[in-house]
Formats: structure tokens, C-alpha cells, sequence
């Protein structure tokens, strides 16, 4: 059974999300949570009171509002996965000269970088950061990851959500899910935009210990410029991703 009020407010918070940094003005935003006037301002009245949602007081458009950063920090820093990686990407990331992530799912379609580790004097070549939010797609070693190797539905659903919106996805691709599963581990080389090399990453899963059947917990990952990711090298990452992976599953 639904809560009412708390399910008109999440709709908010997820439109708003969608709106970025526009908003929305507030006959939008109350046609989105379908409610009447008077409904709609008590509603945002509450969420502006915790800090949730921010109204412009030129344009008077609705955006997040920063009471839900202090709110993702104090997830991520309760989360036992963030405390025990800390460390682990630290390490990754001083061993291979290149950055390290910690990637988790926040919805069933969209990932997060939950943490990023760079060493000192490493080059500055990609764009990952925490809180960096992005699709849960094949197109990306994070999203190969989950798609692989959380569940035997995971790749089924992605197929049919792929189908409901209209989009095709590449021949072969279940055959690539049972090649990374039996590798342990995914990569991928991403096109950069404007003459610019892309990003590529691998990434290995890490499982949840307590779960049964076993979930993935996150997603374990190196981030490097193209030019620098082979088939070679990215095999030779993932030994060392496979091993600090163990080591944050032990520690869960």
C-alpha cells in the first residue's frame, strides 16, 4: 500500500532531477505530481523546509535544493562499502599511476560514482569524480559490470527496457555478457567529443557476502585515456582489480 504524500514528493524530487539546472516553475512541477494548488504548495513547503527543493527567488523556478547533498553524504559515509574502499582505491590508484573508482547502482537504469581515488602526479586526463551520475548502459566497463554479473535478470531487463524505449543494441551482446562472465571482469573504450581522445575503463564486480543468490555491492574500476587501454593491459588491470576486489568483500 502507497503513501500518497510521500510518493508525490519523490516524483518531485525525480522531475526536478530531470529539470537540471533550469527548474521548473511551479505549474510544471505541479502537474508532475499531480496534485491541486493548494496540496502542491503545502507539499513544497515541507520539502523546502528540510532543504529537499529551493525556489529561485527571481525567476520563482523549483530546483534541488542542497539539503539532499547533506543527505548523500551522510549515506556515503555510513556506508561500510565507502569506509572499507577508501583504502583499496588509495592503493589502486598509487600501484597503477591512473585513477580508481567505486561505482554503484542508484536506480534500476543509472550508477554513481560513489568514490574516486588519484595519486599524486598522476596526469589529469578524465572526468570521474564522486557523486558523478551516469547511465547504466553496455557502452561503459561499469555498466558491462552489472549488466553481467548482477543476476541473471539484470541483461534481461536491460534488453527489454532497450525494446520498450525504442532503442536497438548491438548483435552480439549476449554473447559478450557470457564472455565477460567468464572472464570475471569488463572493459571499454569510450569516444571522446570535439578532437579529444575518450575515456576507457575496466572494472570487476564486487558481491555483496551476505547476499544469496549473490548481488553486486558495487563495481570496482581503473579510468585511463584511450590510447593507454589494450586487451593486454586491460587483463593486467583486472588481476589487480580482482585482488582488491577480495579484499572489500572480506571486509563488508
Amino acid at each position: 500500500m502507497g503513501v500518497p504524500a510521500l510518493e508525490r514528493a519523490i516524483k518531485a524530487l525525480r522531475r526536478l532531477e530531470g529539470a537540471g539546472v533550469q527548474g521548473l516553475r511551479a505549474k510544471d512541477l505541479q502537474k508532475a505530481m499531480g496534485v491541486p494548488r493548494a496540496s502542491f504548495f503545502r507539499l513544497v513547503g515541507v520539502l523546502g523546509e528540510a532543504g529537499w527543493i529551493a525556489r529561485d527567488p527571481v525567476s520563482g523556478r523549483y530546483r534541488l535544493g542542497f539539503g539532499l547533498q547533506k543527505l548523500g553524504f551522510a549515506a556515503r559515509n555510513a556506508s561500510p562499502l565507502v569506509r572499507a574502499a577508501q583504502e583499496v582505491l588509495r592503493d589502486l590508484a598509487r600501484a597503477t599511476h591512473l585513477m580508481s573508482e567505486l561505482a554503484v547502482a542508484v536506480a534500476p537504469w543509472n550508477l554513481v560514482m560513489l568514490d574516486v581515488w588519484q595519486a599524486e602526479g598522476t596526469p589529469v586526463k578524465v572526468l570521474s569524480r564522486p557523486g558523478l551520475n551516469f547511465k547504466l548502459e553496455h557502452g561503459v566497463a561499469h555498466g558491462l559490470c552489472f549488466l553481467a554479473f548482477d543476476g541473471t535478470k539484470r541483461f534481461e531487463r536491460y534488453v527489454q527496457h532497450a525494446a520498450a524505449l525504442g532503442e536497438s543494441l548491438p548483435a552480439g551482446l549476449p554473447e559478450r555478457m557470457q564472455r565477460w562472465r567468464s572472464l570475471g571482469y569488463a572493459w571499454a573504450m569510450q569516444i571522446g567529443s570535439a578532437g579529444r581522445s575518450g575515456n576507457a575503463r575496466v572494472a570487476v564486480p564486487v558481491f555483496d557476502p551476505h547476499s544469496r543468490p549473490r548481488r553486486l555491492a558495487g563495481t570496482l574500476g581503473l579510468v585511463c585515456d584511450n590510447a593507454e587501454m589494450s586487451a593486454l593491459r586491460a587483463a593486467q588491470w583486472a588481476k589487480v582489480l580482482k585482488e582488491k576486489a577480495a579484499v572489500l568483500e572480506n571486509a563488508l
